[in-house]
């Protein structure tokens, strides 16, 4: 597992040209339909912004100026998508830092996740090269990221740039499993509007920490999502957690690898020990953030915090429904969890008998 330095979680301007990059440089952009490089540069079609594809083997690649190298780029890249196999990985991240870029994307895997010595050492190195140099990292084993209002789909997923195609919203994902993360996107299917999907995969640099702390300074997100197996640090998870509180926004918290055997899994998925379940619910709590044990809630649990992200205005909650039945059974669940049932004010009761007609009711409680 890599050693982590205990720090702050970076700042909005920290990550801003990784996230938010005005141009993309594509390193290993290729033709090769299926290949990484390919798809990152067909997923990129609709961004706003301009990239510039980086191998000697093309002039070209899906109608985007191709490049020998990075140094012969007609400008200076905010963020470097490195399609490149491992071991040119680290060679390419120094030509990046070199050049000025701020930001790189690495897909590569084989790093700490496979628990060997080689790949530990090697994640050690792309540590200590961000550290060094400033050049903000995702990754290594990282699907990508996803800026919705730029277009910005920078990862290889199958199609990541169709899925965006429509207009931003309010919901941000935070996640260290891409593919998991992947599938809470493809939400946008079903009407439901995102602002970002930030995959950290084994945070060699940047982790989910980071991505949440920025998200809470970003005016285009609303709500995080957080889909983690774990930290490395408690602190910053905390520090991160306040933050998005500080700023007004909810915050959901949804953690994999539970359990002893999927703990094992998840630290051989990202590198990253999964901790106790106990520990992370009681800071979520402490960070006003909202534990969430169901995955499949996830987005519904979001969904009502980007209509509503300031909570509550009064205690007690109403129900409201065209179903006798369903009143019945959401009046059930109220009583579950202790939601107290407030009573009408008298001239919103009054109001009601105006317009519910005679086969209806508004009642104060259940009888």
């Amino acid at each position: 597992m890599t050693h982590t330095i205990e720090r702050d979680v970076f700042s909005h301007q920290d990550l801003d040209g990784l996230i938010n990059p005005q141009v993309i440089a594509v390193v290993g952009a290729s033709a090769t339909p299926g290949g990484f490089g390919q798809r990152t540069m067909e997923n990129l079609r609709h961004f706003t912004g301009r990239v510039y594809g980086v191998n000697p083997r093309y002039d070209a690649v899906e109608g985007r100026p191709c490049f020998p190298s990075l140094d012969e780029l007609p400008e200076v890249p905010d963020c470097v998508i490195v399609c490149v196999a491992k071991p040119l990985v680290l060679r390419t991240l120094e030509d990046a830092a070199r050049v000025g870029a701020r930001g790189a994307v690495v897909y590569a895997s084989g790093f700490s996740e496979t628990g060997s010595d080689g790949g530990v050492v090697d994640q050690e190195a792309i540590a200590e090269l961000s550290q060094r140099t400033g050049l903000r990292v995702a990754g290594p084993n990282c699907v990508g990221l996803t800026n919705v209002a730029s277009g910005g789909a920078m990862n290889f997923m199958t199609d990541a740039g169709a899925v965006i195609e429509g207009a931003a919203g309010d919901i941000a994902i935070v996640s260290q499993s891409g593919a998991l993360g992947y599938t809470v996107l493809q939400g946008v299917q079903r009407g439901i509007g995102f602002s970002h999907y930030l995959a950290s995969g084994n945070s060699a640099d940047v982790d989910v920490c980071d991505f949440i702390a920025y998200l809470a300074e970003e005016p285009t997100a609303k709500v995080i999502i957080c889909l983690m197996e774990g930290v490395k640090s408690g602190a910053r998870f905390l520090q991160a957690a306040q933050r998005a509180e500080a700023a007004g926004k909810p915050l959901i918290v949804y953690k994999a690898g539970n359990g002893e055997k999927s703990g094992l899994a998840a630290m051989s998925h990202t590198g990253t020990l999964a901790g106790t379940t106990a520990a992370y619910a009681a800071a979520c709590e402490r960070a006003g953030a909202v534990w969430v044990d169901n995955l499949e809630s996830l987005t519904e649990v979001a969904s009502f915090f980007a209509k509503n992200p300031g909570g509550p205005i009064a205690p007690g909650v109403g129900i409201m429904s065209t179903s006798g039945g369903a009143g019945v059974i959401n009046a059930d669940k109220a009583e579950y969890h202790d939601l107290d049932l407030s009573p009408l004010d008298p001239s919103t009761s009054r109001a009601l008998s105006e317009v519910v007609p005679a086969f209806g009711r508004s009642a104060t409680q259940r009888t």
